[in-house]
């Protein structure tokens, strides 16, 4: 068990490795245009009836993406370091209550009416926590 004390002792870029790739990911979601990557069409023959326009570079994929990884991240660190709690178990935790997340916000988007559920919101939630969990790995 790594105390607080060690870990500040660790070179920056080991207690950090990753943050680089959130950062620029970040950014991207910040300044892309998201009204136009949001724009509502009419589905194809049905004028009662609007389709999603859902790229899998829109905003939408790196906010998905950013927040599943921070998720994920901060619940390893808060149950690893803070509760001492197993690395393999606060793994295993914090994934599976990011992924449960994802999937809930999706559910709530199709239920509600508020938003469109979509599957490539929950391939980007997937990849946020799969890229912190191989970094956290990768020791």
């Amino acid at each position: 068990m790594m105390t607080s004390i060690q870990f500040l002792r660790l070179p920056i870029h080991v207690r950090f490795r990753g943050l680089g790739i959130l950062l620029i990911l970040t950014g991207l979601f910040c300044v892309s245009e998201p009204a136009k990557l949001f724009a509502q069409t009419k589905a194809a023959g049905d004028s009662t009836r609007s389709a999603r326009v859902d790229p899998w570079h829109a905003a939408d994929k790196y906010s998905h993406f950013t927040v599943s990884a921070m998720l994920t991240a901060g619940q390893f660190f808060v149950l690893h370091d803070r509760m001492e709690v197993s690395e393999n178990r606060a793994l295993t935790a914090a994934v599976a209550s990011t992924v449960v997340i994802g999937v809930a916000k999706e559910v709530y988007d199709g239920v509600s009416g508020k938003g469109t559920p979509s599957l490539k919101d929950l391939v980007a939630d997937v990849a946020g926590v799969a890229l912190v969990a191989v970094l956290i790995r990768a020791k």
